[in-house]
């Protein structure tokens, strides 16, 4: 499977210490995890909708990493499966415990879930906890990432 992850050019590490500083729709505080999703155009859509100042894009330089991953230790989470309300606007307690449920088993590499933003795609939240994180999850490239300047103005 391939994903995508946006981020800051400084910050292309694969450690999840920054989901742990704060709380996610799908994982609490303290608890690391990587965000990802399926498509490229997910991921821009994703980092946009999680930030205030879109601007930012114009001056910080950005990166967008695809990654491999292999499909049979990613968990298929069903819709029918998640906490109620789980695509609210803001993230609640019951998608925190839920994610974080899931990312305290370290066999499990990750899980899918539909995104928020687009419910017809999917995020794939990884957990560099898992065994053997390292070994199955490769960048396999990693492409400077400009902003279109319509979208800032």
């Amino acid at each position: 499977m391939i994903v995508y992850r946006l981020v800051r050019a400084n910050r292309a590490l694969l450690d999840g210490k920054g989901a742990a500083l704060f709380a996610g729709r799908w994982n609490n505080e303290n608890i690391p995890c990587i965000y990802t999703s399926t498509s490229s155009s997910l991921a821009q859509l994703e980092l946009m909708a999680n930030h205030e100042d879109w601007k930012i894009f114009t001056y910080v330089p950005h990166v967008m990493l695809q990654l491999t991953v292999p499909n049979r230790k990613i968990k298929l989470v069903h819709e029918s499966n998640l906490p109620h309300d789980w695509n609210r606007a803001m993230p609640n307690a019951l998608t925190q415990q839920f994610g974080t449920n899931l990312l305290n088993n370290f066999s499990l590499l990750g899980f899918s879930v539909p995104s928020t933003v687009n419910n017809l795609e999917r995020n794939v939240i990884l957990n560099p906890r898992a065994v053997s994180f390292a070994e199955l999850v490769t960048i396999k490239h990693q492409f400077p990432f400009e902003m279109d300047a319509r979208l800032v103005r």
